[in-house]
């Protein structure tokens, strides 16, 4: 599937996928407008001027001091229900991520991720992520 990043989108979402192909989520805290106290992929939107895959390094960095390339992350769908792109961002055992926004961050598995009740119903996501970590090495 070809996805073209400049066509029009809302914002982006970032998925930190670990050597061990466990994922970053995080729980949103009890003040977010929307979905508080539920696990999300985290994501964000656009600076002005701002490209989407900058967004996606910058927002990582912000919310939890992930150094990531560009050459990092992977554009791995777009989401026709509310625009906006998701990538996947590989990182190394031994990029430290603190925790900068949120209640909470936890490391999961694609197994654990079907099991959950997603905010922004990302539910959606999880089988491309599937498809993406069973086929990264082809």
């Amino acid at each position: 599937m070809i996805i073209d990043p400049s066509e029009e989108s809302d914002g982006m979402i970032f998925i930190l996928l670990r050597p061990d192909n466990r994922v970053l989520l995080m729980l949103r805290d009890e003040n977010s407008r929307y979905f508080s106290n539920t696990w999300t992929f985290p994501g964000g939107a656009c600076d002005y001027g701002e490209g989407f895959l900058a967004a996606c390094i910058r927002e990582a960095h912000e919310e939890f001091e992930a150094n990531l390339q560009p050459n990092d992350c992977k554009l791995i769908m777009k989401r026709l229900n509310n625009h906006s792109l998701v990538y996947v961002c590989k990182i190394s055992n031994n990029n430290t991520l603190k925790q900068h926004e949120g209640k909470d961050m936890s490391l999961k598995t694609i197994e654990e991720l079907k099991e959950l009740e997603l905010g922004y119903e990302q539910a959606d996501i999880v089988p491309v992520l599937q498809d993406y970590v069973v086929n990264q090495g082809k």
